[in-house]
């Protein structure tokens, strides 16, 4: 319990957050060219401090790579991994490492869920888009960053809107 004016960045930080949708069974079909960047807006109802995004596999692609990031509204990428993933067997979990170490999210906050992949044939389970309701935005291109061997690179310029869901937000967990 918290009484006075304290501030939701003084809350303590958890040390995992799952995505409200974790555990579905619908797959994220990426998207439809190789490099696009998706992305969808979350705010978060805690403090989270974690090192890696894990996602799990639905449809596998050896041949190619995959990667899951986050960054803030302003475009700034707060975790990447610097290599990409092919998409192992069905159901494998696949670790997404943040190369800037231990990063925290704070609550209230939005921040941007993005996916890219250097092929179109992997996915990630997903939530399905007809099931989607609140306040989450999404975006079927995110421009001003760059894709490439399935990895997100640079300053993304963030546009997402509140549009109707053509894929549903990748289930995902921060450790």
């Amino acid at each position: 319990t918290y009484s006075g004016n304290v501030a939701v960045s003084q809350l303590p930080a958890a040390t995992y957050y799952i995505s409200p949708w974790y555990g579905t069974t619908a797959t994220l079909f990426n998207a439809a060219s190789a490099n696009r960047i998706l992305g969808w807006g979350i705010t978060l109802d805690q403090n989270v401090t974690f090192s890696n995004i894990y996602v799990v596999s639905n449809v596998a692609d050896a041949s190619n790579h995959y990667s899951v990031a986050i960054a803030n509204t302003s475009g700034v990428l707060l975790c990447h991994p610097t290599t990409g993933l092919a998409v192992p067997t069905t159901l494998t979990l696949m670790t997404n490492p943040c190369s800037e170490g231990t990063v925290t999210l704070y609550a209230g906050n939005t921040y941007i869920i993005l996916t890219t992949g250097d092929g179109t044939t992997g996915k990630f389970q997903a939530a399905p888009a007809s099931a989607i309701s609140g306040p989450f935005l999404f975006s079927t291109q995110v421009l001003g960053c760059t894709s490439s061997v399935g990895v997100i690179s640079g300053t993304c310029t963030i546009s997402l809107s509140q549009a109707v869901y053509t894929f549903g937000p990748p289930s995902f967990s921060l450790h």
